[in-house]
């Protein structure tokens, strides 16, 4: 058996024996077996990514864990420099993660509340205010 395929003038068309063509389907079967992967594959990358923005975009009832320094400062009704220079003073306890500088919620609500001292803020997920 021969397989022809078109040739330019002047050159001859190659000839390819059976063991050539079993080779080039069971190629070409392996290939189209790729690309049905490829599509699965896909089509479950494009549904993890989908659940991923659903559960995002929920939310959580449990506020974060650490904030940022413009999330505190807006908690705290002050500027983001102020924040920073409180970090930086030690009278609010902060930790570095790459180049962000991140506060605990915990130690946002120590520097409101000293122990024993505070109250729940209405609406503030568990954050504490000093009684006056």
């Amino acid at each position: 058996m021969t397989l022809t395929t078109s040739v330019p003038k002047g050159r001859t068309r190659p000839r390819h024996s059976v063991d050539d063509l079993d080779q080039i389907a069971e190629v070409r079967a392996r290939a189209a077996k790729l690309e049905r992967l490829c599509a699965e594959l896909a089509s479950q990358v494009a549904d993890l990514v989908d659940t991923a923005t659903n559960a995002a975009s929920v939310g959580s009832d449990r506020p974060p864990v650490l904030l940022s320094v413009q999330e505190c400062a807006d908690m705290l009704g002050l500027s983001r420099t102020t924040t920073f220079n409180l970090t930086r003073s030690g009278q609010l306890a902060s930790i570095k993660v790459g180049a962000r500088r991140l506060i605990p919620r915990v130690a946002l609500e120590q520097f409101i509340a000293p122990p024993g001292e505070g109250v729940p803020l209405p609406g503030a997920h568990g954050l504490l205010v000093a009684q006056r």
